[in-house]
């Protein structure tokens, strides 16, 4: 077994928050946004609750950072007929900040990368995604 530690994880977690929280403060964004953004460039959802049950954080942190992203111009939620369900979409500065947090997280991912053979950059993701999918288990 190797000496990895689930501190060694977190810590590159940090660098890359770090990172993030640096290039996105033009934006008045910082990293807490950037798994909003990104799930919503993949999908429209249809309700708060759908955004928090696949983002997996509560409806208070969900409620907040919508209501932040919605003030800045980068999404729009528009209510439906029923209540509790509001259709969330980028606006068009949302899915221009959402090019720029891909570039900046490739930019951050070439960084730590940097003289990492390729055929260990794939070894580390296909062992990665394993751990993910164990870790659902547990």
């Amino acid at each position: 077994m190797c000496d990895l530690k689930f501190d060694d994880l977190n810590t590159l977690k940090k660098a890359q928050r770090k990172y993030l929280n640096e290039h996105m403060k033009p934006y008045e964004l910082s990293s807490t946004y950037v798994s909003f953004l990104e799930a919503l460039s993949i999908k429209e959802f249809s309700s708060q609750n759908e955004l928090s049950n696949f983002l997996n954080c509560n409806k208070a942190h969900t409620t907040r950072t919508l209501l932040k992203l919605e003030l800045l111009g980068y999404i729009d939620v528009k209510k439906r007929i029923c209540p509790k369900k509001r259709l969330i979409t980028l606006t068009e500065k949302g899915k221009v900040i959402t090019k720029e947090i891909i570039k900046i997280n490739n930019e951050f991912l070439e960084t730590i990368f940097k003289d990492i053979p390729e055929n260990d950059k794939n070894i580390f993701y296909t062992t990665l995604t394993k751990l993910i999918y164990n870790s659902k288990n547990c």
